[in-house]
């Protein structure tokens, strides 16, 4: 099936609306029994969506309508939510970026595709995470 995004419907003439409530509508579906299940407006402190569990643990969900490639700036709003999410929801345990576009990965040596600076980013997030769970327990 090739859907293209471009014609999501808009909620409140926006597609960005449209495409974090699908996202939303696909978290709360992904949702375990036993948990709860929050869907957030704006500003959202980095998830549109978040699951709480009985242990306290937290599943969250940010949705990006990006149709290409990421620029710089794109790559930063990544950057900014998951530092959000960290910050406001330090229970996370799972934390899913929803976006409308594959990640590209043709592994081809001494270049860098959307894969490779998708596993980059990862990295660093996951560092910015383990920092957060040593300051949460100082």
């Amino acid at each position: 099936m090739d859907i293209n995004w471009i014609n999501i419907r808009p909620i409140d003439g926006s597609q960005h609306l449209g495409f974090e409530e699908l996202c939303s509508q696909l978290a709360r579906h992904e949702t375990p029994e036993g948990s709860s299940f929050i869907r957030k407006g704006s500003p959202d402190a980095g998830v549109e969506c978040y699951a709480t569990f009985p242990d306290g643990n937290e599943w969250g969900w940010q949705a990006k309508f990006f149709t290409e490639r990421l620029d710089k700036t794109q790559w930063q709003q990544v950057d900014n939510s998951v530092k959000r999410a960290l910050e406001k929801h330090p229970n996370l345990t799972k934390y899913t970026v929803c976006m409308p576009i594959d990640r590209a990965d043709p592994r081809i040596p001494d270049e860098k595709w959307f894969m490779d600076r998708w596993n980059d980013r990862v990295e660093k997030w996951s560092t910015w995470a383990c920092q957060d769970q040593v300051r949460n327990v100082l």
